[in-house]
């Protein structure tokens, strides 16, 4: 079962690249887990639905794959890190600037 929510998370990371969107649906996984665990009598029939979950987002994994070249993914990191930078440089240009306002009334 942990095999199943480590297998379960590592295809989310792809088809939903944010942090907080792969532990929410890690938690939910572990969850549904337990709560298959639990019931006698819906726990084979949510298995079956976790299970074609699952399957479902083994293909989105390999559909994201498919249409994102790595070349079009390395380019849009550097052009975010680039973005980041620019952020930066600008919030200390800002500082300075709003520095020398004050200090010259």
């Amino acid at each position: 079962e942990i095999e199943l929510v480590d297998d379960a998370s590592s295809e989310v990371n792809i088809a939903f690249p944010s942090p907080r969107i792969n532990r929410k649906i890690q938690v939910f996984s572990e969850t549904f887990d337990r709560i298959i665990d639990r019931d006698e009598n819906y726990g084979g029939l949510l298995k079956k639905i976790k299970d074609a979950y699952n399957e479902f987002l083994t293909s989105c994994k390999t559909t994201s794959r498919a249409m994102r070249s790595p070349s079009q993914y390395d380019l849009m990191e550097r052009q975010l890190e680039e973005m980041r930078q620019d952020v930066t440089t600008l919030t200390v240009e800002k500082s300075k600037l709003e520095e020398e306002l004050t200090n010259s009334k």
